[in-house]
């Protein structure tokens, strides 16, 4: 038998607020005795946010590409089922994608069949302060929904800031309205497990149609490399596959590449951080070990990791790269191990 009213909370935020470091964060704080289960939805296709959270005692269950904030995604309701029924977890967080339009997914969690298991509770909804004042992400209705729904907002990597994103916050905050459970700002993801408590307080979206008229209207749909059959160097071969992905007018590109695949750890991020792309991701194998990379143009997170199955890269941003330039340079960067 299931598990009945399962507290769950939703950690959304759009792209590089940092939601898998609050995860990470909040992972560090499950009491003992408890099973804990995370659902992660990407914006790409091969799913890195799972490898990130690996070996942090929990099971996480991902939805790699598509969105499961669609009313139509089986992979929301196939992953939040497989979680339930394989952990039977005392608590559930559930990332969306950066990208991710909450507020079908609030209103699957509240509705049969989930409403039988799901206590669902505070919703927590990061921002990242320095994006305030850019018109690209303020004014975009999917970032503004974000807020609205959340119960509890909270401005991450405050340490980053200057005068200027901290005046745009505590104007933010004042501007606010209906007001929120909870305003915070935090330092590395440091969320307290106690505002997961909190209840739910039911907002209301101000868009909700505005992900699925995006959809329905992106200039380019999904784009896969090996379902085109394209031939290019290094796409179908069975140690190196690359996935083009395009949605919301954002672009993205993901590589899965074996794991005897070395790269120079120096040249690879140098060559990361030339492309200024909005949001990049990877487990890499490298010359210096394993390493976890989670790069914005602001700043740069890399951690030194466990060997994991595969390298993984995915990067993200508002307009197309030139994906085979990338390729062939990433190519170049790699050796056999």
């Amino acid at each position: 038998m299931f598990y009945k009213d399962i507290p769950t909370n939703l950690i959304i935020g759009w792209l590089g607020s940092g939601k898998t470091t609050v995860i990470r964060h909040l992972l560090k704080q499950v009491p003992k005795g408890e099973k804990w289960g995370v659902l992660v939805n990407e914006f790409g296709e091969i799913g890195i946010d799972g490898a990130l959270l690996e070996g942090d005692g929990v099971t996480v269950q991902e939805v790699a590409g598509g969105c499961m904030c669609c009313v139509s995604s089986a992979g929301f309701e196939v992953g939040l089922n497989r979680l339930i029924r394989d952990t039977n977890p005392d608590r559930i967080l559930i990332e969306p994608s950066g990208l991710g339009h909450p507020a079908q997914i609030l209103d699957k969690l509240t509705y049969p069949p989930f409403s039988a298991a799901i206590h669902l509770q505070a919703t927590i909804g990061l921002i990242d302060a320095r994006q305030l004042s850019q018109p690209q992400y303020s004014t975009h209705p999917t970032y503004q929904d974000q807020i609205q729904l959340a119960d509890i907002i909270v401005a991450s990597k405050s340490d980053l800031y200057d005068d200027e994103a901290t005046q745009d916050f505590e104007q933010f905050v004042r501007s606010i309205h209906p007001p929120k459970q909870h305003l915070a700002t935090i330092e590395h993801g440091q969320v307290q497990r106690a505002w997961l408590e909190m209840p739910r307080l039911k907002f209301k979206a101000t868009f909700p149609e505005a992900h699925q008229f995006l959809l329905q209207n992106s200039s380019n749909g999904y784009q896969s490399d090996k379902d085109n059959n394209r031939d290019q160097n290094h796409t179908l071969q069975s140690d190196w596959t690359k996935i083009e992905k395009s949605q919301d007018d954002y672009h993205g590109c993901g590589w899965i590449i074996n794991n005897k695949k070395v790269f120079d750890k120096s040249s690879l991020v140098n060559l990361l951080n030339t492309l200024s792309a909005e949001r990049i991701k990877g487990v890499i194998n490298t010359n210096k070990g394993w390493f976890t990379l989670n790069l914005t143009p602001n700043e740069q997170d890399i951690e030194k990791i466990n060997p994991r199955a595969d390298n993984r890269i995915e990067i993200i941003h508002n307009s197309p790269l030139n994906w085979e330039a990338i390729d062939q340079d990433l190519a170049n960067l790699s050796c056999n191990e």
